[in-house]
């Protein structure tokens, strides 16, 4: 069954003459949907911009209608969306990711007729720096992806109380438990797998040059690399030059040390993080996409849950979470489609790993 809500939620109506719903849950974004209905009375009077939909589980917000050959169409976001009506008015730092996703929805949100959720007291850390102006959606989606937390703004039906809810997805990957969720091309579950290993740009060894006190280069090599598996990459920091003593004269006339000399040892440490900070930038990338039979959703795993895939034909294991669930419904089927979020990759004897 499907409910309309009126924005200010004072009226309720079931839909009845539903042709076709499509809608996308996200475990970290906000999600959409459309939905087309017959072109009745009763659907134009709720189908309108603003107006709150409740079905299966999800909870949107119609953002806009358009009517044609007498259907209706209404598409929309989940209710979410409702976060980026508010904007931060304060430039902070948020290090604790559920904490700091509520401290900064609560810090921001006059009037806001969203609720939050319990903490669950989530150990997980992030480093976002919120600026004033942007999004809280955009901002709580940042926090959460670094942390690998979801959110979500849902709707009790009953007291009309929408919530938002910080929340994490289960680890199904271990393979001691029997609770383990695991795709694999012997299992019939997994198809579709492409790969693509890009090591072009790709370099483990940084030979930083600097210029050390009294104009002397200074060379540092970063990485532990040999033989024919070595990759180099120059790094020129001789303008960044190896801090020379500070002095000052007091009313003395007297010469003072204000900030000593930067050492060899100090130097040779900052070269060696712009070393690393430029091999970050060279990492291989390796991608990948598969296709999932969505066998036991909603009952084994869910949005969310992190899960394992296996190719032995490959020689691939990977890990990867359920970022989103696709639904689509009409009068001649259901279909239920599921994205893998970016993986964590383990190539075993047949793919060679370029980050060794």
């Amino acid at each position: 069954m499907i409910y309309v809500f009126s924005r200010d939620m004072t009226e309720r109506r079931m839909l009845l003459t539903v042709i076709s719903l499509e809608w996308k849950e996200a475990y970290c974004g906000i999600g959409k949907f459309t939905l087309v209905a017959k072109d009745t009375g009763e659907n134009a009077l709720m189908l309108r911009k603003g107006n709150i939909v409740h079905f299966e589980g999800f909870d949107g917000i119609i953002k806009d209608v358009s009517v044609k050959k007498d259907q209706i169409t209404a598409n929309g976001y989940s209710l979410a969306e409702l976060l980026n009506q508010r904007t931060a008015y304060n430039d902070v730092v948020v290090t604790s990711a559920e904490s700091g996703a509520y401290d900064l929805y609560t810090s921001n949100r006059r009037g806001l007729d969203v609720e939050t959720a319990q903490p669950q007291g989530f150990p997980e850390t992030c480093e976002v720096s919120v600026e004033k102006g942007g999004t809280l959606g955009d901002w709580i989606e940042q926090i959460c992806s670094q942390a690998g937390l979801g959110f979500r703004v849902t709707l009790d039906e009953r007291t009309h109380q929408k919530t938002l809810a910080i929340y994490k997805g289960e680890d199904l990957t271990s393979p001691t438990d029997p609770a383990s969720v695991v795709f694999s091309t012997a299992r019939n579950n997994l198809a579709g797998l492409e790969i693509e290993d890009d090591g072009s740009e790709f370099a483990n060894i940084a030979v930083v040059k600097g210029m050390g006190l009294n104009d002397k280069y200074v060379l540092e090599i970063v990485g532990e690399a040999e033989g024919p598996d070595r990759y180099e990459i120059f790094v020129d920091m001789t303008s960044d030059k190896q801090k020379e003593e500070e002095t000052r004269f007091n009313e003395y006339g007297e010469e003072i040390v204000e900030k000593p000399a930067e050492t060899d040892g100090e130097y040779r440490a900052r070269l060696a993080a712009k070393g690393q900070e430029a091999l970050q930038e060279r990492v291989a990338q390796t991608s990948f996409s598969v296709t999932v039979q969505p066998t036991d959703y909603g009952v084994r795993y869910k949005l969310g849950d992190l899960v394992k895939c296996y190719s032995k034909k490959h020689g691939i294991e990977l890990t990867a979470r359920v970022s989103e669930v696709k639904y689509t419904k009409d009068t001649k089927k259901d279909t239920l489609e599921i994205t893998l979020g970016e993986p964590t990759l383990t190539m075993r004897k047949l793919v060679k790993l370029w980050q060794k």
